[in-house]
């Protein structure tokens, strides 16, 4: 029982380091990665759950590996800063974004009062934003598409940015005191639908059908939606990378921040998260059902990125709401332009 305890943590140990690595460096580029990098962290460690009571049994050497794989998908994968951040309402500069489409007949309403943003940019608001604009005193408000914006600042200009093959982004224009602002407001399509495909009819439908263990047609199809994602990202940094002012880029990206496009995103603009979040910065979703992920968010898909012309200060996620997403808030400093 020694022997075989030993052996079956050896190979659960290199195929978790294994998976991660994959997952990381593959990312969206492949179907099983993709839906491992989608998955809640907690499916990684379930094995430990029959594992380390065995170890206790039989041996207890093998307690010290599964708190160095924790630490593994902790700070690696999960990218866990163990610092709270900084105060985004300390800032110049506060702005928060929230998608408002699924969010349970709630509102962020409770977190806006708490930090008390300058910008709101809404995606899937549309022409509702106007309705906001009554409820939110203080605000003017602008639509482009589905994109809505609410401003304590005069708003210049408000439209799609251009040369998307689907109409995924909008571009606003705000005058900060002397300085004007863009604001990029983002969503990119959901790849909830092509997942669902993959796990029910490709599989299901593959083992009625004999057509091998997942259908070609699905993988075909999950593979062309994460590649268009990924260049609906890149004409955005490259639209967002010709403005001369200060540029925010915010919204429902539907992309992990391990993946390709948060990282083809994060090398062309800072990640706020990342330059001065705390914690996980997870947004996705506001509660879930999923005991992998103590029945709260697991994904980072809600995400704040700037150019190098604006010097971040804090960034932080709204806490537990029973919505699909959380609204994030980070705060800019401009004195230094």
């Amino acid at each position: 029982l020694r022997w075989s305890l030993r052996v079956i943590t050896m190979l659960y140990a290199c195929l978790f380091v294994v998976g991660l690595l994959l997952t990381h460096f593959l990312a969206e580029g492949f179907w099983l990665t993709t839906v491992s990098l989608y998955s809640a962290p907690g499916f990684w460690i379930a094995p430990m759950l029959l594992l380390v009571p065995a170890a206790l049994f039989w041996e207890r050497r093998l307690l010290l590996v599964y708190p160095l794989l924790v630490v593994f998908l902790v700070f690696f994968h999960m990218k866990w800063k163990p610092f709270p951040g900084g105060d985004p309402t300390t800032a110049e500069l506060i702005i928060l974004s929230n998608n408002v489409g699924q969010r349970g007949k709630t509102s962020f309403r409770n977190y806006e009062q708490s930090t008390v943003p300058d910008i709101i940019l809404l995606q899937e608001v549309g022409g509702r934003i106007y309705k906001h604009e009554r409820d939110f005193p203080g605000y003017h408000a602008a639509a482009s598409g589905e994109f809505g914006i609410l401003s304590r600042y005069p708003i210049l200009l408000a439209e799609p940015v251009p040369g998307l093959e689907l109409p995924v982004a909008s571009r606003f224009r705000v005058l900060f005191g002397k300085e004007e602002v863009i604001l990029y407001n983002v969503h990119l399509p959901t790849p909830r639908r092509n997942l669902q495909r993959l796990r029910g009819n490709g599989f299901l439908h593959s083992l009625a059908t004999r057509g091998g263990l997942f259908s070609k047609n699905v993988r075909a199809e999950f593979n062309g939606f994460m590649d268009r994602n990924l260049r609906l990202a890149e004409k955005i940094v490259e639209a967002a990378s010709q403005e001369d002012s200060p540029v925010i880029i915010a919204g429902d990206f539907n992309a992990p921040g391990q993946g390709r496009v948060a990282r083809k995103m994060a090398k062309a603009f800072q990640d706020i998260h990342i330059k001065v979040g705390g914690g996980c910065g997870f947004t996705f979703p506001g509660v879930s059902r999923n005991p992998f992920s103590l029945f709260g968010p697991f994904l980072r898909i809600d995400h704040v990125y700037a150019n190098e012309k604006l010097q971040p200060v804090g960034c932080k996620v709204e806490p537990r709401r029973p919505s699909q997403h959380l609204a994030v808030a980070a705060g800019f400093d401009l004195s230094d332009l």
